[in-house]
């Protein structure tokens, strides 16, 4: 009788040691859903698309074809990049379009000729820099007489006090520079002014260059000033 009880003892034990091993030991968590994805990386909605693949502002361009605001419809690849302070064509650099809005330009790589100033003259440009590279150049003419006197200004003036502008002056035809000043912080223009020499022919052509280290841009502007006044 004895015998009989521990193997039946023995046999109750083996039972349920059998059914925890060979029970299922799967995570539920980690069972998949009816689509046959993970659960942990299923699509958030039901396009099956991921999010930087959803044209969100309805532009055409989704953030995975280049779209660096997919919240806003006017910004976007292939746009023209205008003078706003803003990537609109979402390509890095910042207002590149801009120098098209400048009526001088190309007068960092062809001087803006002004023409001829005569008696009382005088020329203003209402212009900008439109990247840290840009230099603008105007080139003007004057004649000298023995019989008259005259004085010359350039008047380069902004409204940007830590906007940092450099102004150039020089005779072409003899190669003096006149005048090659930057501005400091806080200063908002630059002022060049020169009077006729008796008996020294100071016609001819001049070129006037202005650019910036690097602050200056399409959104704040400059206005110069070329003035010639005469007098007998």
């Amino acid at each position: 009788m004895r015998y009989i009880l521990i193997l039946l003892l023995t046999g109750c034990h083996f039972g349920a040691s059998t059914k925890v091993l060979g029970g299922d030991t799967s995570d539920p968590g980690t069972q998949g859903d009816d689509t046959g994805q993970n659960s942990d990386t299923a699509p958030p909605d039901d396009t099956g698309l991921h999010p930087s693949d959803v044209d969100d502002d309805g532009d055409g361009f989704t953030e995975n074809e280049g779209d660096c605001d997919d919240q806003d419809q006017d910004i976007h690849p292939g746009l023209l990049d205008e003078c706003d302070g803003i990537d609109t064509d979402c390509d890095g650099a910042i207002d590149e379009d801009a120098a098209e809005d400048d009526p001088y330009e190309p007068n960092d790589t062809v001087d803006f000729d002004v023409g001829a100033l005569e008696g009382d003259d005088s020329f203003e440009a209402v212009a900008f820099l439109h990247d840290s590279s840009d230099e603008d150049r105007f080139t003007f003419s004057l004649t000298d007489s023995t019989l008259d006197f005259f004085t010359l200004s350039v008047d380069l003036s902004w409204t940007e006090p830590d906007t940092l502008y450099i102004m150039s002056v020089e005779h072409l035809e003899t190669g003096d520079l006149l005048y090659n000043e930057f501005s400091v912080s806080g200063e908002t223009q630059l002022n060049f002014e020169e009077g006729d020499t008796f008996g020294v022919d100071e016609g001819g052509e001049y070129r006037v260059s202005i650019s910036s280290d690097g602050s200056a841009n399409c959104l704040s502007g400059y206005t110069m000033v070329i003035t010639l006044d005469t007098w007998l």
